[in-house]
């Protein structure tokens, strides 16, 4: 079962409609095939209440995507995150998809607007944003979120 704080879910359900917003924009221009998912860059999203760190329009090395079970776009598209290292630094970012295969590039663009970049510390990462929210690969490959009141969420390894 996953534990979600107040704000933790606050800031998951943004991340989810803004997804979905994004994920919208990017169907007008073109319609993915039923049988394949496309992962969108998210390009309308709403701004989070910290400054983003991630650079505009550059190319990072994919280090893994995790699935989000619990979350989905308005429009129903599934959620997944990136994590993507770029210059000695580490991201995480979202990405909305539809149908049963996730498809990512082992180069991924890292979106600006809701990218979060994340410092390395004793084996975990930090967001260097909210230090109070630390990420950590299980022995299992599941990427954990905790914040200060514990484990708040876990999502299992799909690449």
């Amino acid at each position: 079962m996953h534990y979600l704080c107040a704000d933790m879910k606050k800031q998951l359900a943004y991340l989810a409609i803004a997804t979905g917003l994004a994920f919208t924009a990017c169907q007008s221009k073109e319609k993915p095939k039923a049988e394949s998912a496309v992962a969108t860059k998210p390009t309308d999203t709403i701004k989070p209440v910290t400054h983003p760190t991630a650079p505009a329009g550059v190319t990072g090395h994919l280090l893994g995507v995790w699935y989000d079970e619990t979350l989905k776009t308005e429009q129903g598209h599934q959620i997944a995150y990136e994590i993507i290292s770029y210059n000695g630094k580490v991201f995480i970012q979202p990405i909305a998809f539809s149908g049963k295969k996730l498809q990512v590039s082992d180069m991924p663009e890292i979106n600006p607007e809701s990218a979060v970049e994340l410092k390395k510390s004793k084996g975990v990462y930090i967001n260097a944003n909210e230090p109070n929210e630390i990420y950590k690969v299980d022995k299992k490959g599941n990427l954990l979120i905790y914040d200060k009141t514990g484990l708040i969420a876990s999502f299992k390894k799909v690449m």
